[in-house]
């Protein structure tokens, strides 16, 4: 009886220490809103967008997420501005035509983002925190 009672107890010891390692080491997730909780918007602005470059957010510290949304011209985005990142017709990642996208900030990050078309287009954007 004594040896079944030492084994659950080193089980039981175990395990807690194995739940204290997992949420220890968990990697802390900045730029979301907590998961099942509602975000508060920031701002939001309708954009005129040309085949020059221009900064779209700025550097946030708090984003929740960037909502774009497109109209009839395709987009080209840059999620960072380091290393002078700019997007063009060959560089950033798109967003389609007619669409409307919710950019994460958990996974996208919540520095600048930099947007062009390749002809003059309106679009719409918000940021929240």
């Amino acid at each position: 009886m004594k040896d079944i009672l030492i084994g659950f107890a080193v089980v039981v010891g175990a395990a807690a220490f194995a739940v204290v390692l997992v949420f220890s080491f968990s990697e802390r997730t900045l730029g979301s809103a907590p998961s099942g909780l509602g975000a508060t918007m920031a701002s939001s602005s309708k954009q005129t967008v040309t085949n020059t470059a221009k900064l779209l957010f700025a550097t946030s510290t708090n984003c929740a997420a960037r909502i774009i949304g497109t109209t009839s011209t395709p987009i080209t985005l840059t999620f960072t501005d380091k290393n002078g990142r700019s997007p063009d017709a060959t560089t950033g990642f798109v967003q389609q035509a007619s669409t409307t996208v919710v950019y994460d900030g958990a996974t996208f990050g919540c520095d600048a983002v930099k947007v062009f078309a390749p002809n003059s287009t309106t679009i719409e954007a918000a940021e929240t925190f």
